[in-house]
């Protein structure tokens, strides 16, 4: 994770007195991009993830926390949040929001194992089980506004194939189906292997209010491909794990193809709008054609 601000160890060891955690000691959590945080371990040995809210960009850190615990509440596998001592989920410490997490064991892995894609399936299916919820977005993980950049793209080629996807999408987005809480950003690295074989999932930064088979869509660009390409062993374990939990309609089943083929549309945009025209970067120049040739996998080979 990112080092934004660094708190020095006495100064860890002041959070971690506001959410009554006895401090031995702690390290920085290597790896991601949004906020710094901090492995901390207590006199009994449990560790904590000690987390400085500092780029909550998405949404407020109030409502992260909310989220989480109201997945945890329900039985969903996560890294629940800490109430401090004044029963608080969210504690200013100097100029910082912070937040303290149970550190979820186990491990990550950049490519899922296939053994672990039926469980990853059923947790993802026990968290579209839930209701909706009003004070989450709606809709975000909805390419609405693509039309204001998609002039500027120099890819010509790419931003016409763009188009296309979201034009073949339209169905998808008209479905009427009932609305439930989505993760949005369902892939390996936000994954957690239990040692018991369980999935636990972490990063909930991206999740909202919409339909499930549009999350299920994004699940699997997340999960399924290896090379870069669609397998269909990954993508059936995936959906026969995620259907022992809840069984999808006829209706949902019939736009599984094309929510994946829109998620990886929508994913391949983003990509090139960071790399090629917000956050300019010559080496990634080239990622958002892995989304297109995956695509044209989905096309080639599909058999869910």
């Amino acid at each position: 994770m990112a080092l934004y601000s660094e708190l020095t160890e006495p100064q860890r060891q002041q959070v971690c007195a506001l959410f009554g955690i006895d401090y031995q000691q702690s390290s920085h959590i290597e790896g991601g991009a949004a906020n710094t945080s901090y492995i901390v371990t207590n006199l009994d040995n449990e560790r904590f993830v000690l987390t400085l809210l500092d780029n909550a960009i998405n949404r407020p850190p109030q409502m992260l926390a909310r989220l989480l615990r109201h997945l945890d509440a329900h039985g969903i596998a996560t890294s629940g949040p800490v109430e401090s001592i004044r029963g608080k989920l969210i504690e200013r410490f100097d100029d910082h929001q912070v937040m303290v997490k149970r550190f979820v064991e186990g491990s990550c892995h950049d490519i899922l194992p296939i053994e672990h894609l039926a469980a990853a399936g059923a947790a993802l299916a026990r968290v579209h089980a839930l209701p909706a919820l009003d004070w989450l977005p709606r809709g975000p993980r909805r390419l609405t506004n693509a039309s204001e950049h998609l002039g500027s793209f120099a890819d010509v080629n790419f931003a016409s194939w763009v188009r296309d996807g979201l034009d073949e999408a339209q169905g998808l987005l008209e479905l009427d189906e009932p609305l439930c809480v989505i993760h949005g950003d369902y892939f390996a690295d936000n994954l957690i292997t239990t040692p018991r074989g369980g999935i636990a999932i972490l990063d909930w930064e991206t999740a909202s209010t919409d339909i499930a088979v549009l999350d299920i869509g994004f699940a699997v660009v997340g999960l399924t491909r290896l090379a870069g390409e669609l397998d269909n062993d990954r993508l059936r374990s995936f959906l026969q794990g995620y259907q022992s939990v809840r069984e999808l309609n006829d209706r949902e089943i019939a736009h599984v193809q094309t929510a994946t083929i829109y998620g990886a549309t929508v994913l391949g945009y983003y990509r090139y709008l960071r790399h090629h025209i917000r956050y300019p970067n010559p080496r990634k120049y080239g990622v958002h054609r892995e989304m297109r040739d995956f695509v044209g996998s989905v096309r080639e080979r599909w058999s869910a």
